[in-house]
């Protein structure tokens, strides 16, 4: 065991390989060479040594078990008293088959019954698969994909007391980065077994439909639309600033926007984003207040009329400072947000596009979702 651990470098790895056989061959060339031993002894003596130094280098630099490994496809005992749930959207995964293959190895080092494994498809994108890993009596459901698939996976575990972990695979990961995981995936399994259980807010839109991260109408939802698949693929995130650029002088919107009681505000805007969360890709900040547990959705009305405007308002959102009015943003807070526009607009939740549509109507489900962050987390308190 401590041999294969100081074996872990290509060059050690190499000269561990190479060394016994040498030693092996020297051993019989010596023994011929002083002519002490008959040839039939030395070649069964050569033959012994190959075998042993044969299975040696299998098991210490092969991956053999000198050391407890775990192996891959573990049946589930009767008395397994802990057992997770895994919940894929295979596109977001470059190899579905090592993802299943590493996944049931670690829950099997950790002494964890093999997990369920649902795959998202067209037609279940999530929900039905997290309300039956629930029903099943999962210890804690992994969603792995972006924020989307996050987002139908939590529609179906809001409000059931069953913990959602997240493994970041997709291209904005924008939950997770609010939550300070890490992008390793061994580091994400490690704390949705280990890590605490934290009760946040949930957006719901039009009854139907929950996120965690963000909601959006106009701009936001069209970027989304719009962004090159190739080029997420390739880049990630800065792919959306390629489509954004499409679209920041489309035709605005005359919106009304309600929050809770307060009497109704007439605006002249670009999007509307609606979010649990304040921060963007790269610790961008777009609503400084916005907290994922404080019962509260955070609203940025974005209504610039120039490209100066706009320029402002990427200043300042890119330098992480939150943005004033002169950047042309209007920010509200409340617990029920209500939007009417004269066109349809695009739309979209957690980065899945909805219809489009004329309104919006986003309710908070206050501290619903029970979700795993790292022990000692400063994410949220």
């Amino acid at each position: 065991m401590v041999l294969g651990r100081r074996l872990r470098t290509p060059i050690r790895r190499t000269l561990g390989s190479v060394v016994p056989w040498l030693g092996v061959f020297a051993v019989a060339a010596g023994q011929l060479w002083l002519h002490q031993y008959p040839v039939p002894a030395v070649v069964v003596s050569l033959a012994a040594g190959a075998l042993a130094v044969g299975i040696a280098t299998r098991y210490v630099l092969g991956g053999g078990s000198f050391e407890r490994r775990p192996q891959y496809d573990i049946l589930p005992l009767p008395d397994e008293r802990h057992r997770a749930a895994v919940i894929v959207n295979p596109t977001k995964v470059a190899d579905l088959e090592e993802e299943y293959r590493a996944v049931c190895a670690f829950f099997a080092a950790e002494g964890w019954g093999h997990p369920l494994w649902y795959t998202t498809r067209l037609d279940e994108l999530g929900v039905g698969h997290a309300r039956a890993a629930a029903a099943a009596g999962a210890d804690v459901v992994f969603a792995c994909g972006g924020d989307g698939t996050i987002s139908s996976v939590l529609s179906g575990l809001a409000g059931t007391g069953v913990p959602l972990a997240i493994l970041p695979a997709g291209t904005g990961n924008l939950l997770a980065r609010n939550l300070a995981l890490p992008p390793d995936r061994d580091a994400c399994l490690r704390i949705g077994i280990n890590g605490w259980d934290r009760k946040i807010d949930v957006g719901r839109v039009d009854e139907t439909h929950r996120f965690a991260v963000m909601a959006g109408m106009g701009l936001d939802a069209a970027m989304i639309t719009d962004a090159p698949a190739r080029l997420k693929a390739r880049i990630g995130w800065p792919a959306y600033a390629v489509s954004a650029a499409r679209h920041l002088f489309d035709r605005r919107a005359h919106i009304i926007i309600t929050v809770d009681e307060e009497p109704p505000v007439e605006l002249r805007a670009r999007g509307v984003v609606i979010g649990n969360v304040g921060r963007l890709q790269a610790g961008m900040i777009l609503m400084p207040e916005a907290e994922p547990d404080d019962g509260i959705l955070d609203v940025a009305v974005l209504v610039p009329k120039s490209l100066r405007h706009w320029t402002m308002l990427a200043v300042h959102v890119m330098r992480r400072r939150p943005a004033h009015r002169g950047a042309r943003i209007e920010h509200f807070r409340g617990r029920r947000i209500h939007i009417e526009c004269d066109h349809e607009w695009p739309r979209e939740i957690d980065g899945d596009l909805l219809q489009p549509g004329r309104e919006m109507t986003i309710v908070v489900e206050p501290r619903a979702l029970l979700v795993r962050i790292p022990p000692g987390s400063g994410a949220f308190e």
